[in-house]
């Protein structure tokens, strides 16, 4: 019975993978990385943060004025905002950063920065999300990451990045290292954070015969000896 049991749970998981795999894949191309980790040019890179990692200092006590970029342009969709502050930094290189800079000019805002903490070349946009922000004279500033949020009086101020630089191993995977310059500061009254998607698949039981590839993303091709059982 249990091994039956077993059995239906893995067809069961087998048939709905797809499913799943097509709406992440989906996610991961607005947030601008494709599921193997690759960005456009076909480079390996290290995975996308996680927007929960993204704790960093002051970003509780400016929580009012920082946004997640997929919900806020659904918010925008369904018309619940109409606005946002004159300054605006977006964080992210992906679909979803260009699309959230854009909209921020539509809504108002008279300085829109879009901040990357990878080389411009890296970025996962796609060309033409990146030459149509340009377009609109948005800077984008590359190899920046995000050290803590700048508040006054619990309002949201500014960020601190770091300066970082690439660095590739002999496998040609990428790392940011610092550059040891000294930190830069961003004022701004929103943030729209756009910098990846959590993992869609943790509610699959690693156990349950299907194979999962570098980036924890399950592998359709084959499933292990287990499948058979």
């Amino acid at each position: 019975m249990k091994k039956e049991k077993n059995q239906r749970y893995k067809a069961f998981i087998i048939f709905l993978t797809p499913i799943v795999v097509v709406i992440a894949s989906t996610l991961f191309f607005y947030s601008g990385y494709s599921p193997d980790g690759r960005t456009n040019n076909g480079q390996l890179v290290e995975p996308p943060i996680e927007l929960s990692s993204l704790e960093i200092e002051g970003r509780e006590e400016g929580e009012k004025n920082i946004h997640i970029g997929i919900d806020w342009l659904t918010s925008i969709a369904f018309e619940h905002i109409d606005s946002i502050g004159k300054k605006v930094i977006v964080l992210g290189g992906g679909n979803t950063a260009m699309d959230c800079c854009r909209s921020s000019l539509r809504l108002g805002a008279d300085d829109v920065k879009v901040i990357v903490r990878s080389p411009f070349e890296d970025m996962k946009a796609s060309e033409w999300e990146i030459e149509d922000a340009m377009n609109e004279h948005i800077p984008i500033f590359e190899n920046h990451v995000p050290k803590r949020f700048i508040t006054n009086e619990n309002k949201l101020a500014g960020i601190e990045f770091e300066k970082v630089e690439a660095v590739f191993d002999e496998n040609g995977k990428r790392s940011l290292v610092p550059t040891g310059e000294d930190p830069v500061i961003f004022e701004c009254d929103d943030v729209l954070v756009a910098i990846g998607q959590d993992n869609a698949f943790e509610w699959i039981e690693r156990d349950c015969g299907i194979e999962f590839g570098e980036w924890d993303m399950p592998c359709l091709l084959y499933t292990s000896d287990a499948a058979d059982e």
